[in-house]
């Protein structure tokens, strides 16, 4: 998408599915992620870790699960084929390892540290 300058804002539709991370290059580095999905059912699990996906109708589905420090081959590991009917309509299940946190910051867009701003001179 680009770089922007101060207060630029851009639209942007997501028409395939897939994962994009978004990086505020600034010494703040903060980061965004959108999991643009082919279905209307999903849900972002609370504090505790638990899911709520409402309204989905009876069928058989494929469950996947994504966390965004996860390594992709262990979230392969969780995908669940499960029953929704009117009688079974819940399960438990999962579980994610805690993973430490970055421990190695964040480089700009060509791998290198970013450059720590100069303090403010007083004129």
């Amino acid at each position: 998408m680009g770089l922007y300058e101060a207060g630029a804002s851009r639209t942007v539709i997501f028409d395939r599915e897939g994962i994009a991370t978004f990086l505020q290059h600034s010494p703040g580095n903060d980061s965004g992620v959108v999991v643009a999905l082919k279905t209307p059912y999903y849900g972002i699990s609370d504090a505790r870790g638990s899911v709520v996906i409402p309204e989905v109708p009876p069928g058989r589905y494929e469950l996947h699960v994504w966390h965004e420090r996860a390594i992709p081959d262990s979230l392969d590991s969780q995908v669940r084929t499960i029953l929704v009917s009117d009688a079974l309509h819940s399960f438990e299940g999962f579980a994610r390892r805690r993973t430490a946190k970055r421990s190695t910051p964040h480089k700009n867009k060509y791998g290198q540290d970013y450059e720590t701003p100069s303090p403010a001179v007083p004129v």
